[in-house]
């Protein structure tokens, strides 16, 4: 493969990826308008619902960076702790991404649930509260691991 054919095969790579990220915040935003329509009893605009899984997404992304940087950082401490090289240790850092996996999962849910109850707001103004923007989250989340395992 040539300079030429790996750069026509990124380009190709990231339009497909820019491509599946904007189908899914635009199904994504219908998925939550029709939950905080059934759950919250009120129907908010359908841009701010993608606003809101666009914003969430650029936040998941700079998590995962950081939980990335991390598990980089303390798998190198933990390795040179032991004397041993840190990626040869399979099983410690197979838990250390478990870890952060876990951690990165919570924080993309505080930071959807937040979005959520900061930009969803009702007619009058009011916000929906923590408690329903976390369940409309959780539905949203697990909305979304349905669809991924078929």
């Amino acid at each position: 493969m040539n300079s030429a054919d790996a750069g026509g095969f990124i380009a190709s790579m990231l339009v497909s990826v820019l491509l599946c990220a904007v189908v899914a915040v635009l199904v994504g935003g219908l998925v939550v308008k029709l939950l905080v329509t059934l759950i919250v009893k009120f129907p908010p605009p359908y841009l701010r619902c993608c606003v809101v899984l666009l914003l969430s997404m650029l936040g998941g992304i700079i998590a995962s960076v950081a939980m990335g940087i991390v598990i980089s950082v303390v798998g190198r401490a933990t390795g040179a702790n032991s004397g041993l090289d840190a990626y040869d240790d399979y099983g410690a850092m197979a838990g250390m991404t478990l870890l952060a996996g876990g951690i990165g999962l919570a924080i993309g849910f505080v930071i959807n649930a937040a979005l959520v109850n900061w930009l969803l707001t009702r007619t009058d103004g009011s916000r929906m509260g923590l408690g329903l923007a976390g369940l409309v989250t959780l539905l949203q989340m697990l909305s979304g691991w349905r669809w991924s395992r078929h």
